[in-house]
């Protein structure tokens, strides 16, 4: 063995250590980027892009959390939701740190996969954004705390990853402009991806905790269900 594949070979290793109990749910796949902000509002690229509307709110919900209506409207079965993981004590013993249990009367660990927090964040400043978050106080310390906990987040998460794709330039469409450079970003370009589908069917594999990341678009969290901390972690059910 050459000292690339031992160094390969370590560094999957570490990668390992630290994505337990998820690991077997990786894969890698080619992804072409799509060009967000080439279409129209009335015509957008995405399913995600452009101010919310109820139909892209369900589709950000299901990202986060899941289909998990059912689930979420007091029924005591799980939909293919995704968010809290329920470990089984062969995957607990996998984790670097310990967790947490459920509740007082349940020992059942819990841990979230961090795609999912980081995807609440960026939920959370799609809304505030676009001015739809009608539970969002500017004025309110834990608004704000999270407002900035979520920005870091995402910055941290960026810098994490360092994502190093070569983004190359094409002719500017519109032409020649003096102030301007004649090329803009391609930005249709191919990237090595973890298929985010597959972890999203393992996550709702083993999201029995009754738990969700989020709560039902235009619930107010405070209001309708129990809060964890800083608006991570609400219960799908047991309404106070």
């Amino acid at each position: 063995m050459n000292s690339v594949c031992v160094l390969l070979s370590a560094a999957r290793t570490l990668l390992t250590s630290f994505i337990e109990p998820a690991a077997e749910a990786i894969e890698y796949q080619s992804v072409f980027f799509d060009v967000s902000g080439g279409g129209t509002r009335e015509y957008p690229i995405t399913d995600y892009e452009g101010p919310p509307t109820p139909e892209k709110d369900m589709k950000w919900y299901e990202l986060i959390n899941g289909k998990s209506l059912e689930f979420l409207f007091m029924s005591t079965t799980n939909i293919d939701a995704v968010g809290m993981m329920a470990l089984t004590p062969e995957m607990n013993a996998t984790l670097k740190w310990a967790t947490q249990p459920a509740g007082e009367d349940d020992p059942t660990p819990l841990i979230q996969l961090d795609v999912f927090h980081q995807l609440h964040c960026l939920n959370a400043i799609r809304n505030i954004v676009y001015g739809t978050n009608e539970f969002y106080n500017p004025d309110d310390r834990q608004d704000q705390i999270h407002v900035d906990h979520c920005l870091d987040y995402i910055r941290q998460v960026l810098m994490c990853h360092a994502d190093v794709t070569p983004l190359v330039h094409k002719k500017r469409p519109e032409g020649y402009n003096p102030v301007l450079a004649p090329w803009v970003p391609n930005f249709y370009t191919e990237h090595t991806c973890r298929d985010f589908w597959k972890i999203h069917d393992w996550a709702a594999k083993y999201n029995t905790s009754g738990f969700v990341i989020e709560t039902w678009p235009g619930l107010d969290p405070v209001a309708e269900l129990r809060v964890g901390d800083l608006g991570h972690g609400h219960e799908g059910h047991n309404p106070v």
